[in-house]
């Protein structure tokens, strides 16, 4: 029902003004009320919401180069240090299994050498992650089917996940771009032995979060807006909210036995494709991965 102008007269007056930053993104906006705002007001208005804008953009390019300069700082320190530990590790690690084949020892016994070569393997193993953390991304770019992609690193990692009685299911689903054929649909440009270690890593950290008899699922799809989204889903634990925003830091780890750079070099490998990654989680259900790559033109 139409307003009487004498309702229309109560009612309170408002001026929102939007504070629009370069290439016109919204950063916030002002709220003005009190009654009827003026052409000098909304000048005014107009004038400090673009100039708060400025200094909010600013103020997170200078926020975000202090954080770049940190992790690169960060980087080179954990890399000195990886290299000093690694002469080392790999003298007692050959050192070791010298013994381990000379040694006649009873299998109590052999058994502890195995144990520590397998710590002295997940040093090194953790060595590589902090010396590949620190090397810049350089990519090699190449047409990859994201099908084939995905079905060699099952393949690959079937039978360690069979061990842990986790099963990988792969689901190459919808085309969402009419007319597109999925061989055309899901084609990348990119480094296809860096994805492959992504997805490895996704794989293997949702295997790890779920429990025996349960699978991961693999899943890859043609985006309306000319991307490939694939996405990384588990019935695991899932991850706290407090955890959430700070997953893909350098160094940060729920796991015990984990360095917390796994999924950071996962994050710097996929922005150095030009792509993005997302994870929606809840705790106690399970959590989905989505890497989101341009498709070629």
């Amino acid at each position: 029902e139409p307003l009487r102008k004498d309702e229309i007269a109560d009612l309170p007056a408002c001026f929102i003004v939007p504070a629009l930053g370069a290439e016109r993104v919204l950063v916030g906006a002002f709220y003005l009320d009190g009654g009827l705002i003026d052409r000098d007001t909304n000048v005014v208005a107009r004038d400090l919401a673009a100039r708060v804008a400025i200094a909010v953009q600013r103020a997170q390019a200078v926020s975000e180069l202090h954080d770049a300069r940190r992790l690169a700082a960060l980087g080179q320190f954990a890399a000195a240090i990886a290299h000093d530990i690694r002469t080392p590790l790999t003298s007692i690690s050959m050192n070791v299994q010298i013994l381990r084949r000379k040694l006649q020892l009873p299998d109590d016994d052999r058994e502890h050498l195995d144990i520590a070569l397998e710590e002295l393997a997940r040093l090194d193993r953790s060595v590589a992650e902090i010396l590949d953390f620190a090397k810049p991304v350089k990519l090699m770019s190449e047409p990859i089917d994201v099908g084939e992609l995905i079905e060699t690193t099952k393949k690959n990692l079937t039978p360690v996940l069979f061990e842990r009685g986790v099963a990988v299911r792969v689901d190459l689903g919808a085309v969402t771009d009419a007319g597109a054929r999925p061989s055309d649909a899901l084609t990348v440009h990119g480094d296809p032995q860096r994805l492959r270690q992504v997805l490895t890593n996704l794989v293997d950290n949702a295997a790890n979060a779920s429990r025996p008899g349960t699978e991961v699922t693999l899943r890859a799809s043609a985006t309306a807006d000319h991307h490939v989204a694939i996405e990384v889903e588990d019935h695991g634990r899932g991850i706290g909210d407090d955890d959430l925003p700070r997953i893909f830091e350098p160094f940060f780890t729920t796991r015990p036995d984990g360095t917390g750079l796994g999924l950071a070099i996962v994050h710097k490998v996929i922005r150095a494709h030009g792509g993005d990654i997302k994870v929606r989680s809840t705790l106690g259900g399970g959590s989905t991965f989505t890497i989101t790559l341009p498709a070629p033109a």
